[in-house]
């Protein structure tokens, strides 16, 4: 039995489009990986999480919210300083 009871093969439900259940997934797992990296970074999750879905391959150099980004970095919250892209050297 798949949610709500409905039979499902493999891991979908019958009665709910592989398209939808897909996109949720990619939906589900993108946030994830921008709430880690967040925190590797010290970035503003909220913020990070605008950029990538306005982020566009048509130009790959313009990052979408880059000075809000670099502005709210918090130093004492990065988990890896060793590979904190925006740290200033002091």
């Amino acid at each position: 039995m798949g949610k709500k009871g409905s039979p499902s093969r493999g891991n979908v439900p019958v009665d709910e489009h592989f398209d939808a259940v897909y996109e949720a997934w990619k939906r589900s797992k993108l946030h994830t990986e921008i709430h880690e990296i967040s925190k590797e970074w010290g970035i503003d999750e909220v913020i990070f999480e605008k950029a990538v879905e306005s982020y566009s391959t048509v130009n790959p150099k313009e990052i979408p919210y880059i000075d809000d980004i670099t502005r709210k970095v918090d130093y004492d919250s990065i988990t890896h300083p060793k590979k904190a892209p925006f740290k200033q050297n002091t």
